[in-house]
């Protein structure tokens, strides 16, 4: 029906110190919680938990021996404060809708989750009542949901969630807006242990009583370092910035609330271009957050090789309450993407229903094998349109396209989009076994961002990380469609839905004699898609846990060799990834096979001519085509081997290609 926002935040400088009198500098977290309201009986519900709480007639009136969650109390508490701050009796009739609540920042990471949800949540029963609470109001509902979650909050999550961008906030005085500050680009990892606040807070409060003198010189120079990060801020001295978080960082270890995961993190960063990087919020784990100006896929890639689960967020936009106006003309935009071949395998899905792959993956995209897509947005569409190669395209592919459309339209707060028309054409075959999902997700994400945002989005470089986590929800692997040469995708973290993003390695002129062989065996569609192989092997092979568990020393073995550009390195590892897959695949029940007797033998052809000094190693995605990874030197020859192969319809020699690019945007009335 319609939706509410709110932002998430991050900490750039000032925690703990902050307790006691400090100003802390903050950030709201642009994406933060969107809640939707839907018909129904004044329930919340978190699709990524699968939680639902009770409605709200139960909420006001529980059994007495009912056990209620934090979500459900915090639900009540809104609810009760919201109408007690106009004056109106509360009845559950008030409120006939389910409020669905959909996190686009890891929860119980310090990133300000829960404050987004209650912040956004309130906006929902003000709208849904028609109760036009002022923001003292949305500020004292939420601060009650957030005492139902953490017992004594600050107030800094919530306030920062209802008011969006930088601001310095102080224990009793509230935020201060930091303003005419630009946006700022961080890089986010997760250090994979969980945050420990309560901890954290306990242990610097035992330091002041125990060495009063050394944390008094340490607060105080958290607050100079905060005073440095504000002046660096507004003059986008990205460099005076780095080293403020850094020294900040070192004052917190002294405060005893890093630890080993935390520094690793940082170190990672840091060794990869950052300019600053720390933790964020309480410490004892959660997050770490990174300022790497025209180095954040590099920091990105170095955290997800290293197996931390990472993405860019843009930080200090404005709060995201209400949706821009509506779309009123036709408004079209035209992108294309090349497909991709991983060669490290992507295969099976850690949380299914936000698309999350169970492995790290490395890929190489692939010119000249390119799908062009064009979305049309036109108010006066019944329904959603899909022409897929010149054939109007029904059923579940057409519902995904919508899905996907509704999702990215959602992330850009569109929420209420016109019905499309999708005209989508790949020169190469379709659901062949080439990737050609990759190609299209990716090309569908970036032209539907372009006609959802019109000119702004020509002006705008494109945030790739963050349109690859739209692109994964729609097919795994068009993540990593949107970069150009050679890409990874890291695992993500269940119920988180951007926790899985795709970086760049090399571009594609980086490693420009690279080559990728393809014998295609069939144009046709295979029997068995790879979202249900995976589901079968992931379900019944006896052998998937082991390929699970090589994958990640096989990622940073070939981004090692693809750092140092050794061929023969990333080879081995590509060959043996791929043979892992199809044996686990085959060893399900029933098998899941993909592979002929032309792709058995195009194996033997490959693994001949490199017995003869021909560098050539094979690799298959979920498909019957050989392929041969190799140099421009030896891809005549390693062509001519392949079209030898029986049931080799021709070859295809394809080169590093370019990343997914938005072609044209434009309106007519």
């Amino acid at each position: 029906m319609w939706k509410t926002s709110a932002c998430g935040k991050v900490i750039l400088l000032g925690e703990h110190a902050v307790v006691y009198g400090v100003p802390a500098l903050c950030g709201a977290l642009q994406g933060g919680v969107e809640v939707e309201a839907i018909a129904g009986e004044g329930r919340l519900l978190v699709p990524e938990w699968d939680v639902a709480t009770p409605p709200l007639g139960e909420l006001l009136h529980p059994p007495t021996d009912a056990v209620l969650s934090s979500l459900s109390l915090a639900l009540r508490a809104i609810v009760e404060h919201s109408f007690a701050a106009v004056g109106r009796t509360l009845s559950f009739r008030d409120l006939p809708y389910d409020f669905v609540a959909r996190f686009a920042i890891p929860t119980g990471a310090g990133l300000g989750s829960s404050a987004a949800l209650s912040v956004a949540l309130v906006r929902a029963v003000d709208r849904a009542a028609s109760l036009g609470l002022r923001e003292s109001d949305v500020d004292a509902a939420a601060f009650a949901a957030e005492k139902v979650f953490h017992g004594s909050p600050s107030g800094l999550d919530h306030t920062v969630a209802q008011r969006g961008g930088f601001g310095l906030f102080r224990r009793g005085q509230g935020l201060t807006p930091v303003l005419d500050t630009p946006p700022l680009r961080l890089c986010i990892a997760h250090t994979g242990k969980a945050r420990d606040t309560k901890g954290r807070v306990a242990r610097v409060a035992e330091l002041t009583r125990e060495q009063p003198e050394m944390t008094a010189s340490v607060f105080q120079r958290i607050g100079e370092l905060v005073s440095e990060a504000v002046d660096a801020l507004a003059r986008r001295d990205f460099a005076q910035l780095g080293r403020a978080m850094n020294e900040n960082q070192a004052l917190l270890r002294r405060l005893d609330v890093s630890c080993e995961e935390i520094e690793r993190v940082c170190q990672i960063a840091l060794d990869a271009g950052a300019l600053g990087a720390k933790l964020t919020g309480g410490g004892g784990g959660g997050c770490v957050f990174a300022v790497a100006p025209g180095k954040e896929e590099l920091v990105l890639a170095a955290w997800q090789a290293a197996g931390f689960s990472s993405f860019l967020v843009e930080v200090g936009g404005p709060t995201a309450a209400a949706s821009p106006s509506p779309i009123s003309c036709v408004m079209h935009a035209v992108a294309e993407a090349n497909t991709n071949i991983a060669l490290v395998k992507y295969w099976g899905k850690n949380d299914p229903s936000l698309n999350l792959p169970a492995v790290p993956s490395l890929s190489l995209t692939l010119a000249g094998l390119t799908t062009r897509t064009e979305v049309r947005l036109d108010p006066a569409l019944t329904a959603d349109v899909l022409i897929l190669n010149d054939k109007a395209v029904s059923g579940e592919p057409l519902r995904k396209v919508s899905r996907h459309l509704d999702r990215v339209a959602r992330y850009l707060g569109r929420a209420g989009r016109p019905f499309a028309e999708v005209r989508s054409h790949n020169n190469f075959p379709t659901a062949a076994g080439l990737a050609s999902s990759a190609s299209a997700f990716a090309a569908l994400t970036v032209a539907a961002y372009g006609a959802l945002l019109g000119d702004k989005a020509l002006d705008t470089p494109l945030a790739r990380s963050v349109l690859s986590s739209w692109a994964r929800q729609g097919s795994g692997s068009a993540a990593r469609s949107l970069f150009g040469g050679l890409a990874v995708l890291s695992v993500g973290t269940p119920g988180q839905v951007d926790s899985a993003q795709a970086t760049q390695l090399l571009g594609p002129s980086d490693w420009a004699d690279l080559r990728l062989v393809i014998g295609v065996v069939s144009d046709e569609a295979k029997e068995t898609s790879s979202t249900d192989g995976m589901t079968v092997t992931a379900n019944t092979s006896p052998y998937f846990a082991p390929f699970v568990a090589a994958a990640s020393g096989d990622l940073l073995e070939a981004t090692q060799a693809v750092r140092s550009k050794d061929l023969a390195q990333l080879g081995r590892v590509a060959e043996r990834s791929a043979l892992r897959m199809h044996a686990s695949a085959m060893a399900a029940d029933p098998g899941v096979v993909y592979l002929r007797g032309s792709t058995i033998e195009g194996y033997h052809a490959i693994v001949k001519l490199r017995g003869e000094g021909v560098q050539a190693y094979f690799t298959c995605d979920a498909g019957p085509h050989p392929k041969a990874l190799t140099t421009v030197a030896f891809a005549e020859r390693v062509a001519a081997a392949l079209a030898a192969v029986p049931g080799v319809k021709r070859t295809i020699i394809a080169e590093p290609g370019e990343g997914a690019r938005l072609v044209s945007v434009g309106a007519s009335k």
